[in-house]
Formats: C-alpha cells, sequence, structure tokens
C-alpha cells in the first residue's frame, strides 16, 4: 500500500522521471509528473494530493507562487526543490507557506526522513489551526449568547437561566444551531432599536 500520494513539477523531465523513481522505490505514490506551475496548481487543486514537491523555477508560474496558491487553499505541505538557497528565495518561500526545501543535487536517501517529518509537521499545524478555529468559534458564540440572553432578560424580564433556557428551547424547536438562534435574537432587536449597549 502506497504511503502517500506525492505531485511532482518540475520543467526538466530527466529530473522528473529520476525523482519520481526514487519517490516510488520509497514507496510513496507519485500522483502526477507535470512541468509547468499552472500544471502543478490545477492538479493540486483538483485532485488533493498528501505533499507536492515543486521546483521553483517552472513556465507558468514559479514554483514559490504555486506554494503560496496551494498553502492560502490549505491543500497539503509543499517542498520546494533548488539548487538555489539564496535569503530572498528563502524569505519568499517562508512567506508562501512553503514547509522545506529538497536541495539539487539530492540524495535519495534524505528524501524519506524530509518527507516524513514535513507529512508529520503539517498534520500538527493542521490540528493546531483546526483547534484555534474552534475556540475561536466559541468566543464567538459565547459572545453571541451573552448578547441574546441580555436582551431577552430586559425585554421579557427573566432571568438569566430562564433566557439561557429560552435560547435553547428556540434552537431545539425550530432545528437551528444556538449560534443562528442568538443571532436572529440580535437582529430583532436591533431592528426594534433595542439593543442593550453592547459590552
Amino acid at each position: 500500500m502506497l504511503e502517500s500520494k506525492i505531485l511532482v513539477a518540475d520543467d526538466d523531465a530527466l529530473i522528473r522521471m529520476d525523482l519520481t523513481a526514487a519517490l516510488q522505490e520509497l514507496g510513496f505514490g507519485v500522483v502526477a509528473n507535470v512541468s509547468t506551475g499552472t500544471e502543478a496548481l490545477d492538479y493540486a487543486r483538483r485532485n488533493k494530493p498528501d505533499l507536492c514537491i515543486l521546483d521553483i523555477h517552472m513556465p507558468g508560474m514559479d514554483g514559490i507562487a504555486v506554494s503560496a496558491a496551494i498553502a492560502e487553499a490549505r491543500i497539503c505541505p509543499v517542498l520546494l526543490l533548488t539548487a538555489y538557497s539564496d535569503m530572498d528565495v528563502v524569505e519568499r518561500s517562508n512567506r508562501a507557506g512553503v514547509m522545506g526545501f529538497i536541495v539539487k543535487p539530492y540524495r535519495s536517501a534524505e528524501l524519506l526522513p524530509t518527507i516524513r517529518l514535513t507529512l508529520s509537521r503539517y498534520r500538527e499545524m493542521t490540528a493546531l489551526s483546526n483547534a484555534l478555529e474552534g475556540l475561536q468559534n466559541q468566543v464567538s458564540t459565547d459572545r453571541l449568547l451573552s448578547q441574546a440572553q441580555r436582551i431577552l432578560m430586559l425585554r421579557e424580564n427573566l432571568t438569566e437561566r430562564e433566557a439561557l433556557r429560552r435560547l435553547h428551547a428556540q434552537s431545539t424547536s425550530m432545528g437551528r444551531n444556538l449560534q443562528a438562534v442568538c443571532e436572529a435574537v440580535i437582529l430583532t432587536a436591533e431592528l426594534a432599536q433595542d439593543l442593550p449597549t453592547r459590552r
């Protein structure tokens, strides 16, 4: 069973063939082998590989521009295949979300640890990012809940507990999540111009 699906992009056919063979020997599945940045980005968007290995200098779009688009879409990690290691390339690559480099001429023995480490770090970063988004959503929901409770407490002379029960009951009866119910209460109050002062 193949360990991961990898996209290889380099405008040099010999390098593509050599790298593809080396990756396959290590048990990786090379699912695409393309020669331009535009082809690489199109394939990555449509097929969501586990990893992209991109040359920096390619027709259409360079590897750094493709990396930035892939990172923005949160498709997969990117390793750049390069013979260049000047600070400008490193800084641009860092801003583009590149996870690491495979320096030409590469050695097959270096590929396995580099790829495994990259995939592991990307999974960790994705998990942390998802957890952060979850926390941000919870904070947003808590803020809306507090505001909707205050509105019900003032408008209908309810206690905090009664207002909370009312919101949960509306959520259940309407089949909508609590955040949507709170937003509806707040919007109704704003339209009626009786919204309490925001904190």
